[in-house]
C-alpha cells in the first residue's frame, strides 16, 4: 500500500500511545492532561478523520464526571486546533482549508447511504476486518479484551468509546474503504492477545494456575496461528 499504509500504521501507534499515556496519568496532573489533549490534536492533524479525537476524549471524561481532566484535555486540544484553523484562514482564505474535500466526500457518502445506493457496506467493512485475522488469534484477542474488561472495565470501555466515531465513519458513513483503514482498532484489539496469555491462568483453580497450563496452551496456539497470518500478508502484497 506504499506511504498510505505506512501512515495508517503510524496513526494507529499514535492513537494507542495517547490511550496508554492517558491511563498512566495521575488524575491531578493538569499539565499532562493538557499535553495529552495536544497529542490527540496532532493525531487528527496527521490524519483528518481523527480530528474529533481530543474533543471526544474530553466529552467522555466530562460524562465520567471528571470535569477538571476534561477541561485540561480540551485546553491542549483547542490550542493546536485553533492554530491549525488560523493557518488555514491565512493560507487558503477559508478556515477549514484542506478539510474541504474530506467534508464534501463525507456528505456525498451520507447522501448515498440515504438513497440505499452503496457499493461499500458495513458487512463488507466487517468482512474485510475479520479476514485479516486467523480464527484463533481473533478469538484470543476477544478473550483477552474480556479479561481486561473484567479487571478494569472503565479502562477498556473508554478506549473503545474513544475510537467508536472512527469505526462508525469508516464502517457505516463512508461508501468506500480499504482494510488498512481498520489498522487502529486492529491494533487496539491486539492488546487482548498478551492479556489472554497473562490473565488466563487466573480464571482457573489453584492447581491449574500454578502449572500455567492455560497460558502455555494459548501460547502454542498463537504461535501456530502466525504462519497463516504471514501467508495472508504475502498474498496481499
Amino acid at each position: 500500500f506504499g506511504r498510505t499504509m505506512l501512515l495508517d500504521i503510524a496513526v494507529a501507534g499514535m492513537i494507542i500511545s495517547v490511550f496508554h499515556h492517558l491511563n498512566l496519568i495521575d488524575g491531578a496532573d493538569r499539565n499532562k492532561h493538557v499535553f495529552i489533549g495536544a497529542l490527540a490534536a496532532i493525531v487528527g492533524l496527521t490524519k483528518y478523520p481523527y480530528l474529533y479525537l481530543g474533543g471526544w476524549i474530553s466529552i467522555i471524561f466530562l460524562m465520567r464526571k471528571k470535569t477538571k481532566e476534561s477541561k485540561h484535555i480540551a485546553y491542549g486540544y483547542l490550542v493546536i486546533i485553533t492554530l491549525f484553523l488560523l493557518k488555514n484562514q491565512i493560507h487558503t482564505g477559508w478556515i477549514l482549508g484542506p478539510l474541504q474535500s474530506q467534508i464534501t466526500g463525507t456528505i456525498a457518502s451520507a447522501s448515498t447511504i440515504a438513497t440505499d445506493n452503496v457499493a461499500y457496506s458495513p458487512h463488507i467493512f466487517m468482512t474485510d476486518f475479520v479476514k485479516q485475522w486467523d480464527i484463533f488469534l481473533i478469538c484470543a484477542a476477544l478473550y483477552g479484551v474480556a479479561l481486561i474488561a473484567k479487571k478494569q472495565s472503565e479502562y477498556i470501555s473508554n478506549y473503545w468509546l474513544f475510537i467508536l466515531p472512527a469505526i462508525i465513519l469508516h464502517g457505516y458513513i463512508l461508501d468506500f474503504g480499504w482494510p488498512r483503514y481498520s489498522t487502529p482498532w486492529l491494533a487496539l484489539l491486539c492488546i487482548g492477545i498478551p492479556a489472554a496469555l497473562v490473565h488466563s491462568n487466573d480464571e482457573f483453580g489453584e492447581r491449574i494456575r500454578q502449572l500455567k497450563a492455560p497460558s502455555f496452551l494459548i501460547g502454542i496456539l498463537i504461535i501456530a496461528s502466525i504462519g497463516p497470518v504471514l501467508e495472508n500478508i504475502e498474498e496481499i502484497e
